[in-house]
């Protein structure tokens, strides 16, 4: 695979890491957005999806942040509107699923 084509891999912002650390993240200085959110994934059982639309042609992110246990699905919560960059709804969907950690901890 031509690594030319590879998507960048977008870090996370300075609120995202501290907060992520004050949960128990421990990783490197600046991790990437795909590192926390696999994190979320492993220790707290949260899924992110993002979604692409379009409306009048122009393309647009949202996202999904779902906490599940053994049971099944325990909240969920969607974006409160849209981005223009898959990148910025992801690091917004990482930054909701850290309140709601907080909110339960």
């Amino acid at each position: 695979m031509n690594n030319s084509v590879l998507r960048k891999d977008y870090k996370v912002s300075k609120d995202v890491f501290k907060s992520a650390k004050t949960l128990g993240f421990k990783g490197m200085l600046k991790p990437s957005q795909s590192m926390v959110q696999k994190w979320l994934r492993e220790k707290y059982n949260i899924e992110i999806e993002i979604y692409c639309g379009y409306d009048f042609h122009i393309k647009s992110y949202t996202f999904l942040v779902l906490r599940f246990d053994n049971n099944g699905l325990i909240w969920k919560e969607g974006s409160p509107k849209t981005f223009d960059k898959y990148e910025d709804a992801l690091e917004n969907a990482l930054c909701i699923s850290i309140k709601l950690i907080k909110s339960i901890c």
